[in-house]
């Protein structure tokens, strides 16, 4: 091989009398070093993550993609039905309460399947003496795993008593209990039903026959009827999906029956990593360490393989200064912060890091992000957290306007105290005077009394 075959073969091409040099090219004519990857992917060197959710509304199976070793189940409960209108005029039914809420992570492993089982709504009464069913639960997997109670059913009677809302037999990191169904009332109302649960809270208590209203992405339930003793026979309504309780039936002079509860729900959430090109470069020490890595989608890693970020540093950065690109054009919704209120709700801490046995102070992510998620970012491959020290100077600008306006006004008030007693002080002192002078003039009118007498004598 002569010195122009190796040219070509390591991209060598003379330009301004210094070598390019081209690896996976032969043309290197876009830097002093030009490297062209290969089109292979690997998690190995990171990959790029997407949020996925699948929503059940029937039983049904899921199968864990590849890679996917955790996922957030949500479950929404089936509403109980409400109790019919009963045998006997003016009887009311009872409505049913809603269905609880459940939510955890749970673990998995990639390409099992496993059960989704989407718990039905509770039938209402049917016309006659008849109370309704309870709605049916919802759960992944197994029932002990993640487990949402249905609602209690409402009951028949002369006043028939709704169904009570809970979560007593639910299953998760979260439980909210479904709303309480309101009992009906002879001759004058049906019960409603109780809003099913959700994941911002327990689902709302029905009142006589106002139906209670459900949480996010809970169903409210089915609203009652105000009769008064007039001639008006009612059917209870179903409760709304998800996890609504149905109404109680009336019946004024024919059987009614009472509202179905609405079907339960649950939806699975998780993140899938769809790995990236192989990386464009990667040097290692003789330990085989990793010491630099460009991958596949232009992360900079030192120090660390599988970069998440443009440049993703393992180890102390020194600089003489960082530059955050803050101009006012690229924002907007802009608006001030509270300070002093949420820099009191942090926590500085003395910690020791794992790997090294470094002592070092900061903050716990998980503990800021309860607090200000906007200064945590989750690496969505590994799972850990950072925190952004940085914009952390945003809240304290503001924690030192509200501690100098604080200060302000105890100076201000201060100085009114001291007005006020220099005022009052000022006020005693003039009395003190007239005092005196009153005291000074008495004085003298005594010592001319005394000689008068004398001189009578």
């Amino acid at each position: 091989m002569n010195l122009n075959d190796l040219k070509t073969f390591f991209g060598l091409h003379e330009k301004s009398f210094v070598p390019n040099v081209g690896i996976g090219t032969a043309v290197a004519t876009e830097g002093r070093l030009t490297v062209k990857g290969d089109s292979s992917t690997t998690s190995s060197f990171g990959g790029v993550a997407s949020a996925q959710t699948q929503n059940f509304t029937s039983s049904s199976s899921w199968q864990a993609p590849a890679g996917v070793t955790s996922v957030t189940v949500e479950a929404w409960g089936g509403g109980g039905g409400g109790g019919s209108g009963g045998s006997s005029n003016g009887y009311a039914g009872g409505g049913g309460a809603g269905g609880s809420y459940a939510k955890k992570v749970v673990t998995v492993t990639p390409g099992q399947t496993y059960t989704v089982t989407v718990g039905t709504g509770g039938a209402g009464g049917a016309s006659g003496a008849n109370n309704g069913t309870a709605g049916n639960p919802s759960w992944f997997d197994a029932v002990g795993t993640v487990y949402a109670q249905g609602g209690a059913r409402g009951n028949t009677g002369a006043s028939g008593t709704g169904g009570a809302g809970s979560s007593a037999s639910s299953i998760g990191d979260t439980v909210y209990a479904g709303g309480s169904g309101a009992n009906g009332s002879s001759g004058l109302y049906n019960g409603a039903g109780g809003g099913g649960a959700g994941s911002t809270g327990v689902g709302g208590n029905a009142t006589s026959y106002t139906a209670g209203t459900g949480t996010t992405e809970g169903g409210s339930g089915g609203a009652g009827q105000y009769v008064n003793g007039a001639n008006i026979n009612v059917t209870g309504i179903a409760g709304t999906t998800y996890g609504g309780g149905g109404s109680g039936g009336y019946r004024a002079s024919s059987n009614r029956a009472g509202g179905a509860g609405a079907d339960g729900y649950v939806k699975l959430s998780w993140t899938e990593i769809t790995p990236i090109a192989a990386p464009l470069f990667v040097a290692k020490d003789t330990s085989d360490a990793y010491k630099f890595v460009i991958n596949g989608i232009g992360n900079v890693g030192v120090g660390i393989q599988a970069p998440t970020e443009k440049l993703h540093v393992d180890g102390n950065v020194l600089a003489t200064a960082y530059l955050y690109t803050s101009d006012q054009r690229l924002k907007e919704n802009i608006h001030e912060i509270s300070g002093l209120e949420l820099i009191l709700k942090m926590r500085g801490v003395h910690f020791t890091w794992k790997k090294n046995g470094q002592p070092e102070l900061g903050l716990i992510a998980q503990e800021v992000e309860a607090v200000a998620p906007d200064l945590v970012v989750t690496d969505p491959f590994t799972g850990m957290k950072s925190v952004k020290y940085g914009n952390i100077v945003a809240p304290l600008i503001e924690a030192t306007k509200d501690l100098y306006q604080m200060c302000n006004d105890t100076k201000n008030e201060l100085q009114n105290l001291k007005r006020d007693i220099a005022s009052e002080r000022e006020h005693k002192d003039q009395k003190i005077i007239e005092l005196e002078k009153k005291n000074s003039e008495l004085h003298e009118r005594l010592l001319r009394l005394e000689k008068m007498m004398e001189n009578k004598k």
